[in-house]
């Protein structure tokens, strides 16, 4: 049985009918069980639409969390290049430091080795080249003062 079909068939026996066959007691309950049964299917639809809906929001929330891990991973790595990078450079500028004061206590025979192809490496080795020089020329001016 169902009270929708047969409340739609009262309604059309009433329209095209001249006596009235029902009362308005059965009329009203008629209405009431066809109300309730349009009701039924919208609290499915209303509770498979919830579902649908859970369904789509767990989707994205486990989207963040995978986007979320990914940026994690990734600024961990960003920080570990950039200790590593900061360690290299600092490192190389103490062993620049380093040379420079030792040549200005007049130590010509110190050296700075930094390993690269990179400016810290060149100024290395510019200054090893100059400190060379500078020891080369002072015995050569030394030699001919004792000539």
């Amino acid at each position: 049985k169902e009270p929708t079909i047969d409340f739609i068939n009262m309604l059309y026996d009433l329209g095209t009918s001249t006596i009235l066959e029902i009362s308005s007691d059965e009329f009203a309950a008629a209405g009431e069980d066809a109300r309730k049964e349009s009701f039924s299917y919208w609290y499915d639809v209303v509770g498979i639409l919830d579902d649908l809906l859970n369904i789509r929001i767990n989707g994205y929330r486990q989207l963040f969390i995978k986007y979320l891990i990914v940026a994690i991973l990734t600024t961990g790595c960003a920080v570990l290049i950039f200790l590593l990078i900061r360690k290299n450079i600092l490192n190389s500028i103490k062993a620049l430091q380093t040379g420079f004061q030792h040549a200005s206590e007049n130590d010509l025979t110190t050296r700075i080795e930094i390993s690269g192809k990179d400016e810290l490496s060149t100024c290395s080795n510019d200054f090893c080249t100059f400190v060379k020089e500078t020891f080369t020329s002072l015995l050569i001016a030394a030699n001919k003062s004792f000539n």
